[in-house]
């Protein structure tokens, strides 16, 4: 922030939008709005271009927010590492090349892949110990957007470790402590803030879709990197309540 304009060209944000304009032509074509639905496909296309060709930072191997540019010069970026930096994943923004690096910070263990997923600092940042709001702790919303961009570029198996990781944090809470936490600590894995937000569950919908989840062209995907056994009943899926089972690395829906 410059006094109350923010003026740099947030990663986060930018990537937001973009994703918002996919979704937005998705919903306009299921409507018969096909002329709107080709301007926002033209919209997220133009946004994917401009976040690669602005916001990557070839030296960190990762996409930066920026300062404006100044003097027709581009600006410096904001090096400061945070899950924000993995958000264009969701929106498609990088090449195969690109996303593994992406992917490969992020499941650096001494940034952020710990026992405890995604720290809203990494492991080496000086203020990560301090698990103050934002400065380390884990946020349900924070996992479940990064793991829309997993569906995108992650190997199977790291998609099942992510909602392993994820549905972990949730469920050792909520079985022990009866809460569904705000945040936790990236340290200990424990329930912080407010212990009654609606938004931690959000944990366990990634453990959910990591399963099986409908894609944008309406079909039904199942994951398969799964090596337990698992059973998920009650599951809401194409307008009925679906038995949802894991044996062998393979998903049977009833």
């Amino acid at each position: 922030m410059a006094g109350n304009t923010l003026n740099v060209n947030a990663v986060d944000l930018n990537s937001l939008y973009t994703m918002d304009a996919e979704y937005l032509a998705l919903i306009a074509d299921a409507i018969g709005e096909h002329k709107e639905a080709a301007a926002h496909r033209q919209e997220c296309a133009a946004m994917i271009q401009r976040i690669n060709d602005k916001l990557w930072n070839e030296e960190l191997g990762v996409y930066c927010s920026r300062y404006w540019d100044e003097g027709g010069k581009p600006g410096a970026f904001l090096t400061r590492l945070t899950p924000m930096n993995f958000y264009p994943l969701i929106a498609g923004v990088p090449d195969p090349s690109r996303a593994g690096r992406v992917l490969k910070l992020m499941t650096d263990p001494k940034k952020f892949w710990g026992r405890w997923v995604l720290p809203t600092l990494p492991y080496d940042d000086p203020l990560w110990p301090t698990q103050d709001y934002w400065k380390g702790k884990v946020w349900a919303p924070v996992n479940y957007l990064v793991f829309q961009g997993l569906k995108r570029y992650a190997s199977p198996e790291l998609q099942a470790e992510f909602a392993r990781k994820s549905v972990d944090i949730f469920m050792r809470n909520w079985t022990t402590k009866h809460v569904c936490g705000e945040n936790y600590l990236s340290t200990t894995g424990d329930q912080s803030s407010d212990p009654h937000y609606t938004w931690g569950a959000l944990m366990c919908l990634i453990g959910v879709e990591s399963i099986v989840d409908v894609g944008n062209d309406g079909q039904i995907n199942t994951g398969r990197g799964f090596t337990e056994n698992i059973e998920l009943n009650h599951i809401p899926l194409q307008g009925q309540l679906r038995r949802i089972t894991v044996r062998n690395g393979q998903v049977d829906i009833q």
